[in-house]
């Protein structure tokens, strides 16, 4: 309780120095968009911030569904995912999170609640104590460099108007500082986020659906499913707006082959409007 009281002090005090930082982010990029063509975030082609051809792409996506990384690491929980990161989605993905580009999140909801959809789904007869969704915390070192918390705020929009889900941002927290995952293997990712989280008590008997934008090695998500584990919850599902194709080789015939995706189906993808 004290490591998540105290992780929740220490988001409070770079509260305003976030909305600064964010306020000189926002004001430089306006001033740079008036000099440069705005550019398409997927494909990089002037003339509109999503084109169409990037939109038809995303629109022919199949349906969420289940997603493992290769190799699956201890504790992953089930997971669902909306689309493969590569091409114009992981494009849009990075330039959400780290480009300041916000407005992509009316890209990016949809495919996130599409798999909330389908995790909240899977806990059926889990939830009797409640449905959380709870966004996978940030490093200090980038809510200050982003100015704000670009996964919160996509979850947010996610969820809205999924029925009994509650949002409890503040259940999971990092109790201790760790490393850029950015270029670490799946070894490395798993003993630099060893026991790094925890969870408040508050959540013991709750159903979690984890909601982060990528699952790459499931480190991340294994590890926040533990911590929410160790505090007594129920059951812990996973949400992601992507997931990586890692490349296996399949232990029958010695294939090289695009790590499996299991989906819930094929077939034209029909995104709901998203508000919030």
């Amino acid at each position: 309780m004290r490591a998540v009281e105290a992780a929740a002090g220490e988001h409070g005090w770079m509260v305003n120095a976030r909305a600064g930082l964010r306020g000189s982010f926002l004001a430089v990029r306006a001033m740079t968009e008036l000099a440069m063509p705005v550019r398409c975030a997927g494909c990089a082609r002037p003339g509109a911030p999503w084109c169409a051809s990037c939109r038809a792409a995303v629109g022919q996506l199949p349906k969420a569904g289940r997603a493992a990384p290769t190799p699956v690491p201890s504790g992953f929980p089930r997971t669902w995912a909306s689309a493969p990161y590569e091409g114009a989605v992981r494009r849009a993905i990075v330039a959400y999170k780290d480009e300041g580009r916000r407005d992509l999140a009316a890209v990016l909801a949809p495919l996130l609640r599409e798999a909330v959809v389908g995790a909240v789904g899977a806990t059926r007869g889990t939830a009797a104590h409640g449905l959380w969704l709870v966004a996978v915390p940030s490093s200090s070192k980038a809510r200050v460099r982003r100015g704000d918390a670009p996964l919160e705020a996509l979850a947010r929009r996610a969820a809205y108007g999924v029925e009994g889900l509650v949002q409890a941002p503040w259940a999971l927290a990092l109790g201790r500082g760790v490393a850029d995952q950015a270029r670490l293997d799946h070894r490395a990712r798993a003993a630099n986020l060893s026991r790094a989280m925890c969870a408040d008590p508050a959540s013991a008997g709750r159903t979690v659906v984890l909601v982060d934008d990528v699952v790459t090695t499931g480190a991340t998500l294994a590890e926040a499913a533990r911590a929410l584990r160790d505090a007594g919850c129920s059951d812990v599902v996973a949400a992601c707006v992507a997931a990586t194709r890692r490349r296996t080789t399949h232990p029958r015939d010695g294939v090289d082959r695009a790590g499996e995706r299991r989906t819930g189906g094929i077939g034209r993808r029909v995104l709901p409007p998203v508000r919030g």
